[in-house]
């Protein structure tokens, strides 16, 4: 198992509150379904869910409730 810290900072430099977790996923194409099992990790109770991502409506990508999504620096450490 791979063992990294994500630090998500905003502009100003202030650190952003972040979990990590692995996604899991089956079959020949596992990206085949990906919007799927992000959907259904994300109305469980795992470690990084956003709730607010859960069951998207079929066909279409999940909206984080209409608001501006702003950029962030990541940074992967080992």
């Amino acid at each position: 198992m791979l063992n990294h810290k994500l630090l998500l900072k905003r502009k100003s430099g202030n650190v952003i509150d972040a979990k990590i977790d692995t996604l899991k996923q089956e079959g020949l194409f596992p990206a085949a379904n990906i919007v799927n099992d992000l959907a259904e990790y994300n109305a469980s109770n795992a470690p990084a869910t956003v709730s607010a991502l859960a069951a998207p409506a079929v066909g279409m990508m999940p909206a984080a409730s209409g608001k501006k999504l702003r950029k962030a620096k990541l940074l992967l450490q080992r």
